[in-house]
């Protein structure tokens, strides 16, 4: 996409560095020369990613992170998502691995969970474990990427946002410095109560006046995708009634700038 009108062109098809996608191992519970052992289980999500910086790839398998260097796609660790006796905070994902990201040395696990709930926990490919990323709103909760998003943003920096982008964590590095941006943006007349009804995927009982703020400056910031362009400003894919269009936002602030509505099939 030309980020300046909107315009299609074609590129050659290419995997993403750092961005996990869902696989599926062959009969010797292998993906590329990369290797897991265990009996595979009903319905088992199996995700692969490389490392942004080329050296390293992963496969979560049966809730372990199994880490392979890529020269010799030869084993490196191991790393249970829930490991006994390790502090609570680190191992509270007793929900399913939904996505992975890969930034340098760093791994994140999105893992989804009823309520609806998705959040984000962070590994190091050595092994250590730092925990969930926590919301900037309450400082002892997990940050909520449930109708939020995320995107790789480059070869060492990585954005999660919150639902309907109240907030950016944008995790740069190997030492995953942490600048948190937010966005200025009211949900009133909807009270905080009816805010959460449809955070949660329930706008049954909203008044008429309620829904229209949050179809205006919400419901487009659901479920983004996010990439950073050359200039500094990111791109997101929009979803509700902008669904189909691409939103460049100010990095400062969370402002949209201007909006590319794209060609779409017929």
């Amino acid at each position: 996409v030309n980020p300046a009108n909107g315009v299609l062109g074609t590129s050659a098809v290419t995997a993403i560095p750092g961005q996990g996608e869902r696989i599926t191992l062959d009969p010797k519970r292998c993906f590329d020369g990369y290797c897991v052992a265990g009996a595979a289980e009903a319905e088992e999500p199996i995700i692969f990613a490389t490392s942004t910086d080329g050296l390293h790839a992963a496969i979560i398998s049966r809730n372990v992170l199994h880490i392979f260097a890529t020269n010799t796609k030869a084993k490196v660790i191991d790393i249970e998502l829930m490991r006994p006796g390790a502090p609570d905070w680190t191992n509270d994902l007793s929900n399913a691995p939904w996505d992975l990201v890969y930034n340098g040395d760093t791994l994140f696990v999105i893992g989804s969970d009823a309520g609806p709930s998705m959040a984000v926990w962070v590994f190091k490919e050595n092994g250590s474990r730092a925990g969930f990323l926590v919301s900037p709103q309450r400082r002892d909760e997990r940050l909520e990427v449930y109708r939020g998003g995320y995107g790789i943003l480059g070869r060492d920096k990585v954005a999660f946002a919150d639902t309907a982008l109240q907030n950016m964590i944008v995790v740069t590095g190997a030492n995953a410095a942490v600048q948190v941006t937010k966005r200025t943006v009211a949900y009133a007349p909807c009270t905080a109560e009816q805010f959460e009804e449809w955070a949660t995927g329930d706008d049954s009982r909203l008044p008429a006046a309620c829904k229209r703020i949050i179809a205006a400056k919400y419901a487009p910031y659901t479920d983004m995708s996010l990439a950073q362009l050359p200039s500094g400003d990111f791109i997101a894919t929009l979803s509700g009634p902008a669904q189909g269009a691409l939103a460049v936002i100010s990095p400062a602030g969370l402002t949209e700038k201007r909006r590319l509505n794209l060609a779409k099939c017929r």
